[in-house]
């Protein structure tokens, strides 16, 4: 048995799967954004811990027949967050999240821009240094147009 852990941008889930990847358990909670004025977007990771800590205890309340079964634990998270921490390993304040655009205008004229990886001819990828698409951000090298929403415009222009 697996226990599954996913720090969700907007939920925090909680899962028991067989090595099979048969689900047995889950549970989760929804987890609030905090939004500044001025582009900011924070969580608490205070709240990210008691809420872990909350859904593991009680999934595992609800099927104690999994507890002594679990031999491994994996984590998923949100990429790219910033939480501070003094020598304790202690929050020093709210998590600085994905979202955040507080930075983007340092960004630009850091770089011109923000990277952007495109498909280029033939199987080969092309990795370009512009701005990002208004509505769909940055490009997968695996799904270029974001899918599943409709692309407004193609890859090769979302650099122009």
């Amino acid at each position: 048995m697996i226990l599954a852990l996913d720090l969700g941008t907007t939920a925090i889930k909680a899962a028991v799967v067989s090595a099979q990847g048969e689900l047995l358990a889950w549970d989760a909670e929804p987890q609030s954004l905090l939004f500044t004025p001025d582009g900011g977007v924070e969580q608490d990771p205070r709240v990210w811990w008691a809420t872990l800590t909350r859904l593991v205890q009680r999934l595992l309340a609800s099927a104690p027949e999994h507890r002594d079964a679990i031999r491994a634990v994996g984590c998923t998270a949100q990429w790219s967050g910033t939480v501070a921490v003094d020598a304790a390993g202690e929050p020093l304040g709210n998590a600085i999240v994905w979202m955040d655009t507080r930075g983007a205008p340092y960004i630009a004229e850091l770089i011109g821009g923000f990277p952007s990886l495109m498909a280029g001819k033939g199987t080969s990828l092309e990795f370009t240094w512009g701005k990002a698409h208004p509505i769909f951000g940055m490009p997968s090298p695996i799904n270029p147009t974001n899918a599943p929403y409709p692309p407004t415009r193609t890859p090769s222009n979302y650099h122009n």
